[in-house]
């Protein structure tokens, strides 16, 4: 007799959490270091999910690689500097927490793929 296996996976930015007004703070502060214009808050929406690397050369393709690889740099520090400030973890979305208990408690194996670095995912994530 064989035994299946339930998984789901699922991306977190836009999926599990709602972490879009933070992306767009941090993508802004990291532009801002290099005294470079921002990208608009409608064109970071639209990077949502890709790997950042991917992202900042979506929304700034007219700059180096070397000038996109230092913003890469500045957003993943910037990032961390924003989420230390008290309370300003990204909420999931509303049940999203139910959703997950269920299939948790359904026997689902549950699983995150994501473009964040694990240093990144456990900043949204874990509490």
């Amino acid at each position: 007799m064989s035994k299946h296996v339930r998984l789901a996976v699922f991306d977190c930015d836009g999926t599990l959490v709602d972490s879009q007004h933070t992306i767009i703070e941090t993508m802004t502060m990291a532009f801002a270091a290099f005294e470079l214009d921002p990208p608009t808050p409608d064109a970071v929406r639209h990077i949502v999910g890709l790997t950042l690397e991917v992202a900042v050369e979506r929304i700034a393709p007219d700059l180096t690689t070397a000038q996109q690889t230092e913003i890469v740099a500045a957003y993943r520090d910037l990032f961390h500097e924003v989420h230390a400030r008290p309370g300003q973890r990204a909420p999931l979305f509303p049940g999203t927490e139910a959703a997950l208990d269920a299939l948790e408690a359904a026997g689902f194996i549950l699983g995150v793929a994501t473009g964040k670095g694990r240093r990144g995912l456990d900043a949204v994530l874990v509490e």
